[in-house]
Order: structure tokens, then sequence, then C-alpha cells
């Protein structure tokens, strides 16, 4: 059978009551917190009806203490109390010796009032306002995780919000590769007939239809792979006087047009047109390798296409080193830069790195069936947690807490 300390310390803030010659005089009342919900009676229909809202309300715990100083009398021990009690922002970590195995998360408003009972001597009655959980002690150990297969056994009836460390070894990434500079792609037309005139129709992602009558097209594709951005210029193509036809007449369309494909041929985007005298600034598709542009001329007066010219802006250099976490089924892929280590506060629904700074934008959270999961739990009883990624660790702060 467990024994108690009838005169106890309160540690708050990191500070024991016991440096402020105040004791707790006797075991506080156990207080558990109420379930957030609320009731709703209908008229005319029997009981109430309850609406739960998940989750439990904050409570208060009280302690009855004594202040004996001899020293420095009653009124100087009161200013030292006010000082530690009040002198806070936000919940703040308190233990008691009474429950040695757990802590909470509190915070202390005030007021409180000594009662004096001689010069020395006084009592009163502080109240802390108390986060539901009372955190287990044994969830504050920091577990190593395995690229194995791993379960981790929660021991109590709640889910756990755990904080976990993901770090990775950089030293077993080669160097990124230098970025590829600014190129301008030199164009030789050639018929191509697998593409052929605006007739042909068995490869219709490339056909562009510029004018009506007589026409001829030819195209060129162009590795793009490791590129973002493509600068297309084009320029208007001109029909010139028919002797004895008609009079003078030009066009100004330029007749070219443009799609990607990737490894395979097959098309990542539909057909855009560029047309007179346009610069188009193009967005290369992550999963294009080809460029095809295609131009038309009319081949009885105009005999050559005009060429258009491209300019190709690479995709900056990646040192990116993605890993990737999962918790019964929940997936957060962390991508690593310059970077080794972030942590996730699956609490707070927050990732930072070592130093503080903002890591949200690096990690990316998925569960089987719902892509908008995020922060993963640690369920009661055995959890399965799976790591992937080269040189890629974890470790988890459980965070275990009960009622």
């Amino acid at each position: 059978m467990r024994s108690y300390d009838l005169n106890g310390t309160i540690i708050y803030n990191g500070k024991s009551s016991v440096d402020l010659g105040v004791i707790v005089n006797k075991l506080p009342v156990i207080r558990k917190p109420k379930r957030k919900g609320s009731t709703t009676s209908i008229p005319g229909r029997s009981g109430a009806l309850a609406r739960e809202e998940g989750g439990f309300e904050n409570y208060v715990q009280p302690y009855e203490i004594s202040i004996t100083d001899t020293q420095r009398g009653i009124s100087a021990v009161s200013g030292d109390l006010a000082a530690w009690l009040l002198n806070t922002r936000g919940y703040i970590r308190l233990e008691d010796s009474f429950d040695p195995d757990v802590y909470r998360l509190a915070r202390f408003a005030g007021p409180f009032d000594i009662e004096p009972l001689m010069e020395d001597d006084g009592k009163a009655v502080i109240e802390f306002d108390c986060q539901p959980q009372r955190y287990l002690r044994s969830g504050e150990k920091e577990i190593e995780l395995t690229e194995e297969l791993t379960t981790l056994f929660n021991p109590t009836a709640f889910a756990a919000s755990p904080l976990i460390r993901v770090d990775i070894d950089a030293s077993l990434y080669p160097e990124p590769e230098e970025a590829k500079e600014i190129t301008e792609v030199e164009l030789t037309w050639t018929l191509n007939m697998s593409i052929g005139n605006r007739n042909t129709r068995s490869d219709h992602v490339h056909r562009v239809y510029p004018v009506a009558g007589g026409t001829s097209q030819v195209s060129q594709q162009i590795d793009v792979e490791g590129y973002e951005k493509a600068v297309i210029t084009t320029q208007c193509w001109w029909v010139f006087q028919i002797p004895g036809v008609r009079d003078t007449y030009y066009g100004d369309y330029s007749g070219t047009c443009y799609t990607f494909l990737d490894a395979d041929g097959n098309p990542t985007t539909g057909v855009y047109d560029t047309q007179k005298m346009i610069k188009a600034e193009v967005a290369i598709p992550k999963s294009a390798k080809w460029l095809v542009i295609n131009t038309a001329y009319h081949y009885s007066s105009n005999p050559y296409p005009v060429t258009p010219s491209v300019t190709l802006y690479p995709a900056p250099s990646s040192d990116e080193k993605p890993g990737d976490l999962t918790i019964n089924g929940v997936s957060a892929t962390v991508t690593f830069t310059d970077r080794s280590t972030i942590f996730l506060d699956c609490d707070a629904h927050d990732a930072y790195y070592a130093d503080g700074s903002n890591a949200n934008a690096a990690v990316e959270f998925a569960e089987n069936g719902n892509p908008y999961a995020t922060f993963p739990q640690l369920d009661p009883g055995e959890n399965i947690i799976t790591i992937n990624g080269t040189g890629v660790s974890a470790s988890i702060v459980p965070r275990w807490w009960v009622l």
C-alpha cells in the first residue's frame, strides 16, 4: 500500500514550494474532469438530448498550504509566493509529491488570500486551472525507432499525441547535381510524316489548323528533362501576292503549336497555339520528357516554315532527401533539404526545425482512404510504426496520459 507524506510539496514552473517556506498540509482533493458536451430538453419528449463535443474540460485543483518562516515573516513570504505563482503565462508544468508518477499542465490566475495565524505563520488555499490530462512520467522517455516494423504499446485507455523527432544522415546521399545552364535550343526543322499535314488524323495530339487551304506541317521534339520553364518566341508568316489571282495579302498567324510528352510519348498537357509575334513563357510539367513544337506553312506560296525560337530555363538544383514515417496507416512524408532534423508535435499540430523555425511546408500527411488526415496518434494498445528512406531515423516521446 502506498504511503503519502501529508506534508507535501508542489513543483510549479520548475520551483519547489519548500524553497519558499511553504508546505501542503493535507492530501489535496482528487479531481477528475468533465466531458465536453451539453444536453437539451425537447418539449414533449422524455429525458434530454445529449450533444457530445469530444474531449474533456479543464478543472480546478486546490491545495491547502501552510506558510512558516521565522526569519523573514509572513509578509515577505507572501510576496515571494505571489511572484512564484503569478509571474507566468500560459500552461506550466505542475507536479506534487502526492502523485509522483504524473504531472499536469496548469495555470495560476489568482487571486489567493493568506490568513495570518501568527506573526510568522499563515495558511491559504491556492487553486490551479488544470488541463484534463495527467501525463505519465514514463511517457516522457524518448524511444528510438528502427527501420524494421515496430510496435509500440500504449498502456492507457486514451490516444496519445506524441512528439516525434525525424533525422536524416545526409552523408549517405550523393552531392546534388549542378543545375543545367539556360539553353538556347537550335531548331532544325524536318518534315515529320508521322505527324503529317492537317488531314492526318492518326496523331491528333499534335495537329493544328492555322489556315484553310494547302498547308504542310513540320515538327521537332526537344528534350526538356531538368528544365522548369520554356520561352517560345514565334513570328507571323506571310502569304505573298499571287499574280493574276488576287491582290497582295498576308496572314498574321504563326501557325505554331506545342505540347508536352512524358518519357513514354504520352501527352502530359493539351495542345496550345502561339500567335502574332508572341513570346510565351511555358511552365514545363515535372512529368514531361519532351516538348513537341509544331508549325505549318503554305507550301505553294511560302515554301519554308518560319522557325520559332525556344529557350529552356533550368529547374533549381535540388538537394531534397525524402523520408517516410507511418503510424497505424497515417503517413508523414518529410522532405529534408539543408537541415537534418524535424520535430513533429502531434499535440500542437506543428512541425519545426531544431532551431524552432517553421517546418510545416516540409511535411505532408496522408492516411489510407483519407488524404486530409494530419498528425498521427498512438492508440490504446499496440501501435504499428514503420520508417522508410535512406539514412532516415526517428525517435518518439509518447506522452502517455490518464485522467
